[in-house]
């Protein structure tokens, strides 16, 4: 799990860097579009599509700002969960038992292990949780 976090975050950061770049474009292109603009004293078609193109780029460029923010919070979110937790029972003998969690699960798996109790291999998934500390 923790390397999952370490590839988004890195993910992240690779994002901010290349919106930022896409930033500095979409602004240039507004500026120049509009510098044409002032300059000949009317809109040509070149400066209106330089301009046009800067201001969509810009208005992406907040949209993905905005998606990296939500990214950011999701993964400020899981780095406080605790360690996710498996409670698998026996369908035979009823016996539960907890362990870490492993990637694929979900409840109602049958998971191949088998019980400490009877030895019986009919075990299945019956609960997936995050453990949390007491001060939340």
């Amino acid at each position: 799990m923790s390397q999952r976090i370490g590839q988004q975050a890195t993910n992240v950061w690779i994002w901010t860097i290349l919106i930022s770049m896409a930033a500095a474009v979409s602004l240039l292109l507004i500026w120049s579009g509009a510098r044409e603009m002032a300059t000949h004293g009317r809109a040509d078609t070149i400066s209106i599509i330089q301009f046009t193109i800067g201001v969509v780029s810009l208005v992406l460029v907040v949209k993905a700002i905005m998606d990296i923010s939500r990214m950011r919070e999701e993964l400020s979110k899981e780095k406080v969960l605790g360690p996710i937790v498996t409670v698998v029972q026996c369908l035979d003998c009823n016996t539960k038992m907890e362990r870490t969690f492993k990637d694929g699960e979900y409840v109602g798996k049958l998971t191949g292990e088998n019980c400490r109790n009877c030895g019986s291999s009919k075990v299945i998934v019956k609960l997936i949780y995050t453990k949390t500390s007491r001060s939340e």
